[in-house]
């Protein structure tokens, strides 16, 4: 395995690990919360503040209690981790058609959010950010792509 190849591997396993600790942490609050550990549930939920809005009422629940991520994070951060982990095993190919596809969902999506401020619901925000981790790391693996014909 070359140096570059290595390196490769490493930051998808690093993309992976990362994104997966948000999926696990943020199933783990409201968990936490349900078993009265409220304390850990609030800290863990702090770990998170820098990286979502962390709106309840824009989360999916657990036995009554929020995730520490929205719905929409939530879908990026899975996305992230299944598609990464797909990467690594080198069966992440999704054709041009179904990428623009999911950049017009994903496009459509925040457009009816942002710009009309319909609400499209917490499944619909989570297959979005699924869209959009998946996107991300279509992107990711473009750019490794790139690198080795520099």
């Amino acid at each position: 395995m070359k140096l570059n190849e290595f390196l490769k591997k490493l930051i998808i396993k690093i993309i992976s690990i990362y994104s997966a600790f948000f999926v696990i942490g943020a199933i783990l609050t409201p968990i936490y919360s349900y078993f009265g550990l409220y304390n850990l549930s609030a800290k863990m939920a702090f770990v998170f503040v820098g990286s979502c809005h962390q709106n309840p009422l824009r989360s999916f629940t657990l036995f009554g209690y929020p995730f520490a991520l929205c719905s929409r994070c939530f879908g990026v951060y899975l996305a992230c981790t299944i598609a990464s982990l797909f990467l690594l095993k080198n069966k992440f190919n999704i054709n041009k058609l179904i990428t623009v596809l999911i950049i017009l969902f994903i496009v459509i999506d925040l457009s009816l959010n942002i710009v009309f401020s319909i609400n499209t619901g917490n499944l619909v925000r989570f297959f979005a950010g699924f869209a959009l981790g998946v996107i991300g790391v279509k992107i990711i693996q473009y750019l490794m792509l790139k690198g080795e014909n520099i």
